[in-house]
């Protein structure tokens, strides 16, 4: 090996070039609280409300929903044209067939008591069931 005095110059100036390199490390800012958000975060539940803002009236897919926008809740269900709630569905028809499995039952219909072949047939007939079991 040898040394020569520009070896040396050079192998200075390479430990200067890499003690000069510079690591920056980049640090979040401390977050500063701001106003308070008006956002409201509602849940995602169907349950439409007709709501109302002075005239205007809309309907929201649920109550927090119409608050969050403003609105006050003026009936549940939807909007109508003519004002006013909607009225009630009607309530669902009742099973029109049942099967010709049997398990008797006992039941009652005003003073009237009467053994069914299932539950099902009882409760098409509009009947209420007294005990799983024929009458006596």
């Amino acid at each position: 090996m040898v040394n020569s005095p520009v070896a040396g110059v050079a192998g200075l100036l390479a430990l200067l070039f890499v003690s000069s390199c510079a690591v920056v490390v980049e640090e979040p800012l401390p977050v500063r609280p701001g106003p308070p958000s008006s956002q409201q975060l509602c849940p995602r539940i169907y349950d439409p409300v007709c709501a109302r803002r002075g005239p205007d009236r809309q309907t929201f897919g649920n109550s927090c929903e119409a608050n969050a926008a403003g609105y006050r809740v003026s009936h549940p269900g939807q909007c109508r044209r003519g004002g006013g709630p909607r009225p009630e569905p009607a309530p669902p028809p009742r099973q029109s067939f049942c099967t010709q499995q049997y398990e008797p039952v006992c039941a009652r219909r005003g003073n009237q008591v009467r053994t069914f072949g299932n539950a099902c047939e009882a409760r098409n007939a509009d009947y209420r069931i007294l005990y799983d079991a024929p009458c006596r």
